[in-house]
């Protein structure tokens, strides 16, 4: 993968939220993990959560690793306002914002594209809408298993492919370049529970068989932290590892909400 192509990708997660009024979201993490899709749904007339009073100021922190060692780092952040919506919506929660920073950490080469990325807008991903029991109605589309899936089988089938066209250790280079696209591509949705969190810590692995008889694995973490007591988002970080032939790249994404 080139430099540009790996720098561009963060610009993804911008467009990937701007289409969050475009699908119902199911985190789909592994077989055994539970799913933000079967949380039981709260009754709202009976347990209405709790908002956050006043302005919030939500931030977005994406950290991607290059193959050179070097990282680049887009950090936005949002004031945004938690409301009921109206009665013939059944106790919707919308939440609306506008972006009030962005900052993008790159190395000197890519100054150009990240400029860029600097002043991509965000107002497309405004208004939210959770379900009564604060899981996200809308947010791009669905986070499946099955994405994870054909993005190893699709770098599996070009390593064999390409036996004696390239040496081991270009296709093991081809196969984490795909593997690192496919990575950022899952941080463009959003997690379910991300406002309210529900779901507990999970991972799902899955182990790479390698030219040479080598192993590697591609591995997606997710943890969300609620204030205590009062039920919505703390903190929450996805981090997705791709480990190859003893090198270990890595795309993550921290959130937090603080009052304004």
């Amino acid at each position: 993968m080139t430099r540009q192509m790996e720098a561009v990708e963060p610009h993804m997660c911008a467009q990937g939220m701007q289409a969050t009024r475009r699908g119902a979201v199911r985190m789909l993490w592994g077989a055994g993990i539970v799913c933000a899709a079967f949380v039981a749904p709260r009754s709202f007339a009976q347990t209405a959560l709790r908002l956050p009073q006043g302005p919030q100021i939500l931030t977005r922190q994406l950290t991607r690793s290059l193959s050179d060692g070097n990282q680049i780092k887009v950090t936005r952040s949002w004031q945004v306002q938690f409301a009921r919506a109206n009665q013939n919506m059944s106790g919707q929660i919308a939440i609306t914002g506008v972006q009030i920073s962005s900052e993008v950490e790159a190395p000197p080469s890519l100054n150009q594209l990240a400029a860029i990325e600097r002043q991509r807008p965000t107002d497309g991903m405004w208004p939210i809408m959770l379900t009564p029991s604060g899981l996200i109605l809308a947010a791009g589309r669905p986070m499946r298993q099955q994405d994870i899936e054909d993005a190893l089988d699709t770098g599996q089938r070009m390593m064999a492919a390409r036996m004696g066209q390239q040496n081991a250790a270009n296709m093991v280079g081809t196969f984490a370049a795909q593997l690192q696209r496919t990575g950022t591509s899952l941080l463009d949705r959003l997690p379910d529970d991300l406002f309210f969190p529900t779901i507990g810590p999970i991972r799902s692995a899955r182990k790479i068989d390698l030219p040479g008889g080598e192993a590697g694995e591609f591995e997606v973490a997710y943890e969300a932290v609620a204030v205590a007591g009062k039920g919505w988002l703390d903190r929450a970080e996805r981090r997705i590892t791709t480990r190859l032939a003893g090198t270990e790249q890595c795309a993550k994404e921290h959130w937090s909400l603080r009052p304004l």
